[in-house]
């Protein structure tokens, strides 16, 4: 990755997709937008916060990983897939 930027939006108008867990962003609720460079193409996402605070998580706790998630295989705010079982 060569850059990456985000900007919080504090009261967007448009409903986004969050690209960490795959759930809707409503306008409205301040949310992240991320921008950045992956093998020489130029990517953009949204995040809810919490997703945010995750993926930031996600990287402290897999620091030799080179690839990030799948786009949307993530629970909110968590730092598991959406595959795996979570004990109640």
């Amino acid at each position: 990755m060569s850059f990456y930027r985000t900007t919080l939006q504090k009261d967007p108008r448009k409903h986004k997709t969050c690209f960490w867990c795959g759930e809707t962003c409503p306008a409205g609720e301040p949310r992240l937008s991320g921008a950045w460079m992956f093998e020489g193409d130029f990517c953009s996402g949204h995040y809810h916060l919490e997703c945010d605070a995750a993926y930031s998580k996600w990287r402290k706790e897999n620091p030799g990983e080179e690839e990030s998630p799948e786009p949307y295989e993530m629970r909110r705010g968590k730092t598991i897939s959406r595959s795996e079982e979570v004990a109640e």
